[in-house]
This record gives structure tokens, C-alpha cells and sequence, in this order.
């Protein structure tokens, strides 16, 4: 390994409904029914903006009095790694189907786990005020390595994307970039365009339902409730809002400004 490159920190294996994604389908036995991992990433200007506010725990959270609003230069990523760990053959497959490989690690237990993992999806968050606008990527190779946790487990494909908009796009990235050209944008959603928009890694469970502006729309925590939750139960089930909720919804709340990665937060110990 490569001592001057970057290891990513693959620190989750939750999806933002809280499910976990399995690798399954291609991937070598070992590594079938493990979770495809996450990782979260913010601007300098994001974590200003926490570090200033104070709301980097949940006391900070707490003790809010008004709602959040980040500055125009705010950015967050949220990627999803298969992983390969030390498998040289497997590492080459991926590589031949256009992942592209980066040196990696995560905590297990009290141990490290250290070695490569290839990247198989991508949010991309900017605040360009007044909104926020979430752009999404994902290999075209995914339904081979990772699947759905129904019985028997099937491919997981994605169902909203590419956008017409972001075909284009596509055509143009991926000539220009012939090394990650297995990579296309799905879309990208702002407040008012389009309704639905879902990454098969990072939305797996609800992607007929998957509206960023209106889910991250909800980040919100009070005191006497904790965060607020977008799993709406309705009709014996739960649904996820695909429009703006009603303000009413949010009385007693502060709004997170769409930052929902506050969520992750602990007391101060």
C-alpha cells in the first residue's frame, strides 16, 4: 500500500433509512452478505459553521433557540465503497468493470481493518443559497455486486435515473474521462426539479420514494421530541415525504437547514 496516499474512513454501514445494503451477486464468497460501507465528508466551511454554532453534540443541539441556516460555500459528500479488503483478483475485477479503487480502512471491534475498496456510489451537497442542491453518481456495474435483502436476495438497480437532463451530461463525462466513464450521473435535484431522485446504494429501500429536498427537508430536533422523523407511518406502513411537510409538522422543532448528518451527534461525555 501506498503510504502518501489518502485511507478513507469507512466508518458506516448504514443507509439513510438505517438499513444496511449487502454486497452479494459477483463478489467473492467472503463477502457475500457483508454491508457496503459509508463514508461522510464536509467542506471546512461546513464545520465552521458547526464548531461556531456548537451544535457538534447533542447538548449543543439542545440548547439551540433559532434554526440552523449554513453558509453559501456549505458541501458535503456522501459515498458508498464496496469492499475488497487484501483480494488482489477481486480488486482487478472491480478495476475492469471501472470502479475506481482507493485505500481504505474501518474500525471493527478494537481492531483496524485495512486495505482497498472501490467506490460504487456518490451524493454530492452543496448550498447555493437559498437551497441546497444534491447531485448524485453511481457505477453502472452495481447490480453485479451488491443486491436487495429480499428472500431469495436479488440485484439491486436503480429505478429513477439518469435523468433526460443528466444524459447529456453523461455522454460528455464519459468521453472526456474514459477511466471512470463506468460512472454516470443519475441527476440532480434541487427545490423545485425533479420529484424523485434515488442512488441504488445509498436509497436502496425506498427509491419510488426517494426525494432528497423533501427527506433532508425534515432535519429538525427538539428538545423534548429528539430529531424528527421523516419514516411517516401511514396506512399501516411507512412512507417518506416526497413534497415539503407543513410547518405545522415542525412546531417545537429547530430546522437543521437540511443537514441531516447532525443526526449523528452524541452527548458530551
Amino acid at each position: 500500500m501506498d503510504l502518501n496516499r489518502v485511507f478513507h474512513n469507512l466508518n458506516a454501514t448504514q443507509q439513510v433509512d438505517g438499513l444496511i445494503l449487502e454486497m452479494g451477486g459477483a463478489v467473492p464468497d467472503a463477502e457475500k452478505g457483508q454491508p457496503v460501507r459509508f463514508q461522510l465528508l464536509m467542506g471546512q466551511d461546513t464545520f465552521d459553521y458547526i464548531v461556531q454554532k456548537q451544535v457538534y453534540n447533542m447538548n449543543g443541539q439542545a440548547a439551540l433557540t433559532s434554526d440552523l441556516t449554513f453558509p453559501s460555500s456549505a458541501w458535503e459528500l456522501k459515498a458508498a465503497w464496496l469492499w475488497i479488503g487484501n483480494d488482489p483478483s477481486y480488486q482487478q475485477q472491480l478495476a475492469s468493470d471501472g470502479y475506481y479503487i482507493a485505500q481504505a480502512y474501518y474500525q471493527q471491534g478494537t481492531q483496524y481493518q485495512v486495505g482497498y475498496a472501490a467506490l460504487s456510489g456518490l451524493h454530492v451537497i452543496n448550498k447555493l443559497n437559498p437551497d441546497w442542491v444534491w447531485t448524485t453518481f453511481e457505477n453502472r456495474n452495481n447490480s453485479k455486486y451488491t443486491v436487495t435483502n429480499a428472500i431469495p436476495p436479488t440485484p439491486m438497480t436503480n429505478s429513477t435515473g439518469p435523468t433526460p437532463a443528466a444524459q447529456p451530461v453523461n455522454t460528455d463525462f464519459q468521453a472526456r474521462y474514459p477511466a471512470l466513464a463506468q460512472y454516470e450521473l443519475i441527476g440532480t435535484q434541487s427545490k423545485t426539479t425533479p420529484t424523485l431522485l434515488a442512488n441504488s446504494q445509498l436509497e436502496s429501500a425506498f427509491q419510488s420514494q426517494s426525494s432528497c429536498f423533501a427527506c433532508h427537508g425534515t432535519a429538525a430536533y427538539s428538545k423534548k421530541n429528539g430529531y424528527f422523523n421523516f419514516a411517516l407511518k401511514e396506512q399501516g406502513g411507512l412512507v417518506y415525504p416526497t413534497a415539503p411537510l407543513p410547518a405545522s409538522d415542525f412546531v417545537g422543532y429547530n430546522k437543521l437547514d437540511f443537514v441531516w448528518s447532525l443526526k449523528r451527534a452524541q452527548w458530551q461525555r
